[in-house]
């Protein structure tokens, strides 16, 4: 999927990023750095035209060798988004630790915005976080024009939703065989 990913991306503007969710299985198998250089090698795709997410579940089990493939692949150009911020064990302590340009505010926190005075205040303060912490915010989830507002109002830096757009297939062609991946 990673190769379909970035040979679509290669056709798409310049201005265009690719974000592609990482399993734990590249991390455990030691070999993700070889994986990414070898796609970008076969496809052409910049690499600061691809972002890597991974959730907390990813890495919890490989902090150190994931923290190591990060740096390196950073240093490529290279960037990466925590997915699914807030859901799982400790993220404090991994946004203080891994090298990463971006926080999925989850959309279970997005929900309730507009509505809620909680939910809001939990939101306000992860996107003030990953601003302190010198990172873009993208919310997930986004569904209604009062969700947007908040986050707009909030200084959100993306967004993503049902509200700006839905999924679409995008077909990929690869290895002579007509291939489809999920978009969005």
């Amino acid at each position: 999927m990673l190769r379909q990913a970035c040979a679509a991306a290669v056709a798409m503007p310049r201005e265009l990023t690719i974000s592609v969710n990482l399993s734990a299985y590249w991390f455990s198998r030691g070999e993700l750095v070889r994986l990414i250089r070898s796609v970008l090698d076969e496809t052409g795709l910049a690499p600061n035209r691809l972002i890597l997410e991974l959730t907390e579940r990813t890495i919890i089990t490989h902090t150190d060798s994931a923290r190591r493939s990060m740096e390196f692949l950073r240093s490529l150009g290279i960037r990466f988004a925590l997915d699914d911020f807030g859901t799982s064990y400790s993220s404090l302590n991994y946004l203080r630790k891994l090298p990463f340009d971006t926080i999925k505010l989850d959309r279970s926190f997005v929900t309730d915005l507009g509505s809620e005075p909680q939910a809001e205040a939990v939101a306000g303060a992860i996107i003030n976080l990953g601003h302190a912490l010198g990172m873009k915010v993208c919310a997930e989830g986004v569904e209604s024009v009062q969700q947007m507002m908040f986050l707009t109002q909030g200084e959100c830096d993306l967004a993503q939703g049902y509200l700006l757009g839905q999924p679409e297939w995008v077909p990929m062609h690869t290895t002579g065989r007509r291939k489809t991946a999920w978009a969005s």
